[in-house]
């Protein structure tokens, strides 16, 4: 493979990274719009391993729409490996999700490790999930301090 070729793949690599954090981003701000950006409108995806299949972005958008039940979260993008054929790729990586519920006083705190396998295509230039597999691998829960111990006093 030439350098030319090389440097090539390497930054399609990156775009495709920056989608799957751009997803991960617009999930951890509640954008469900962003999200929908994220994946083709013909996209297949299933999530948690259930049977429902869902649709596109906004299927995807739709159903992530029960984070309204967690006060803050952090999903975190590791190990991401990824294989770039021309205009399609496909992208296996772990994402560490951090769950946060409860305003006052003691909160409950999931942290979850998520496999995502994910087929995408580039379309006018932009990457875009096509089918997505989300199986969670473990779990666990902890009490937990809901807002940072500082009171603004110095």
């Amino acid at each position: 493979m030439t350098n030319e070729a090389v440097c090539a793949e390497v930054i399609e690599r990156v775009l495709i990274r920056e989608t799957l954090e751009k997803y991960l981003g617009s999930l951890d701000d509640k954008d469900w719009e962003g999200i929908a950006d994220c994946f083709t409108e013909d996209a297949i995806s299933h999530y948690n391993n259930e049977p429902e299949t869902l649709q596109g972005g906004v299927g995807v958008a739709t159903w992530l729409h029960r984070m309204v039940a967690y006060d803050a979260t952090d999903h975190s993008l590791s190990n991401a490996r990824i294989k770039v054929d021309g205009d399609t790729a496909e992208a296996h990586s772990i994402v560490m999700a951090t769950l946060h519920q409860g305003t006052e006083g003691i909160g409950r705190v999931q942290v979850r490790g998520i496999d995502y396998k994910d087929k995408l295509v580039k379309i006018n230039g932009e990457w875009k999930i096509r089918e997505r597999l989300h199986r969670p691998t473990m779990q666990y829960d902890a009490l937990s301090q809901s807002k940072v111990l500082y009171s603004g006093n110095k």
